[in-house]
């Protein structure tokens, strides 16, 4: 039987907890226009005025309680020709529903362009052949005085959207060519902290310091460009109120890399070292880092299976990955993504609703909703350890939320092998009657209502009990039902 030791302390907070990404592009035209890979031609849905399927949508994210919502507004559909705001578009509409949603449950939106304006843009080089491109803006200032105060103006403002609280333009600008400036132009991380800069200072002057600004946004979070560039004296800091990261390219510990995903890391590299240095430098700072998008290419299309993110191991390992940030420090993960058409690196949505009838990805759904639930925004955080590791590599892994309810999440990761476990809780933590749920390769976040706290609890507090292969189990005190009900 392995021993596990639930931290006696906690070791922070978790501040916006573990939600979605909602990306409204889909069907949105002009946007990623010069992006071949991604034409992004599937029509927006629900239609607006389909209400059932709307009701539906919201009655999901009802059930799966993200504490978080990226949502992605497309920039280039809601400005007329002349720059102004297309007040009336239907994605404003669909950003409606969704903070009205957040701001009824407490949860927190980041409002994310994702690329820059055309209208604003350095102009494109005409012999360029990049699959993706999305040029940096010609004047920085321009830009956020025409463009960034007057939407998040608009937003907050005129619309009264209160659970949008941050601001990030472009997505993973120094990666692979989304932000970019012209051959013999300035140097691009340069010009993306003065971009910053002027955001800032347009926010400030138009009466909205309270919307904080999301910086970097970068993939493979050992490349982080804010260390590089401090060293010269570029520091985004103080323009910036978190850091964020994004992450597809982990893998179990103890799983070899495969050759189609060439540039994966185990968890222990990924996470435990580079992610936990991250944690470290924003904190030093005051700033938490976030992890906006969370996902996994070492099942996915990229390694020649597109259902792979919707598969047992993909959707465990997600889990992982995010059980094991939050440990380390980071204060909010998205999942990447709440609904969309499936037709991009694979299938990746939890929810797909048309005519009012709901879909949900089994896996996704169950594995995700179950974090969701769990690790609500506020909690505190009780990293698991185990007494003495595994060798060659750590199978049982998990965090004790603590809130206005306790949750126990729990994983095991081994592909073939229960594991008996026997975890001692912390004596100022009242667990209460706790009630199990469980998410393996054929149970689907179903309720166990034989565990009660009295069948595992003497006057030690331990808790007792067997983890399937590839499993995920919450222990809570919350009141409960099966997921997929």
């Amino acid at each position: 039987m392995q021993k596990l030791i639930v931290s006696p302390d906690p070791v922070g907070a978790l501040d916006y907890g573990v939600g979605v990404n909602w990306f409204d592009f889909f069907g949105a035209g002009g946007s990623f226009a010069r992006w071949n890979q991604y034409p992004l031609s599937t029509p927006a849905y629900p239609p607006i005025e389909d209400r059932d399927s709307w009701r539906a949508l919201m009655g999901e994210l009802s059930r799966l309680q993200p504490g978080c919502i990226r949502f992605g507004l497309p920039p280039d559909p809601i400005l007329h020709p002349d720059g102004s705001l297309k007040k009336e578009s239907v994605h404003f509409k669909h950003l409606d529903l969704a903070s009205a949603w957040c701001q009824e449950h407490g949860a927190t939106i980041i409002l994310d362009t994702f690329v820059t304006p055309e209208r604003y843009e350095f102009p494109v080089a005409s012999e360029s052949e990049m699959l993706c491109l999305n040029m940096a803006a010609r004047d920085n200032r321009t830009y956020a005085r025409e463009f960034v105060a007057p939407l998040i103006h608009h937003v907050v403002v005129e619309r009264g959207l209160t659970a949008v609280r941050f601001f990030n333009p472009i997505n993973e600008p120094i990666h692979y060519g989304v932000y970019q400036t012209p051959p013999g132009g300035p140097d691009v991380f340069r010009h993306y902290v003065e971009l910053y800069a002027e955001m800032r200072r347009a926010l400030d002057e138009s009466g909205l310091k309270e919307i904080g600004l999301v910086g970097i946004d970068k993939d493979l979070p050992f490349d982080f460009p804010a260390l590089e560039y401090l060293a010269r004296g570029i520091d985004i800091d103080p323009y910036i109120a978190a850091y964020s990261i994004h992450t597809y390219r982990g893998r179990f510990d103890y799983d070899g890399q495969n050759a189609l995903v060439p540039d994966s890391d185990p968890l222990s590299t990924l996470v435990d070292k580079w992610t936990r240095r991250l944690v470290g430098y924003a904190g030093a700072r005051g700033k938490p880092l976030m992890a906006l998008e969370v996902g996994v290419f070492q099942y996915g299309a990229r390694a020649g299976n597109p259902g792979g993110p919707a598969s047992v191991e993909g959707t465990l390992l997600t889990a992982e990955t995010i059980i094991r940030m939050i440990n380390v420090g980071v204060r909010c993960a998205l999942i990447w993504s709440f609904t969309n058409p499936n037709t991009i690196d694979g299938r990746w949505r939890l929810v797909h609703v048309e005519h009012g009838r709901v879909e949900r990805a089994p896996h996704p759904y169950s594995t995700y909703g179950m974090l969701m639930r769990s690790a609500r925004p506020g909690s505190k955080i009780y990293p698991l350890s185990a007494e003495e590791r595994e060798f060659p590599a750590q199978h049982v892994w998990g965090t004790l939320f603590l809130g206005r309810d306790v949750s126990l999440v729990l994983l095991n990761d081994h592909p073939r092998e229960s594991r008996d476990i026997s975890v001692r809780l912390p004596s100022a933590v009242n667990t209460g009657d706790l009630k199990k749920i469980i998410k393996d390769p054929h149970r689907l976040g179903e309720v166990d209502r034989s565990c009660h706290a009295s069948s595992h609890f003497g006057r030690t507090r331990h808790l007792e009990d067997r983890l399937p292969p590839m499993s995920l189990q919450v222990y809570t005190t919350s009141p409960v039902g099966n997921l997929l009900d």
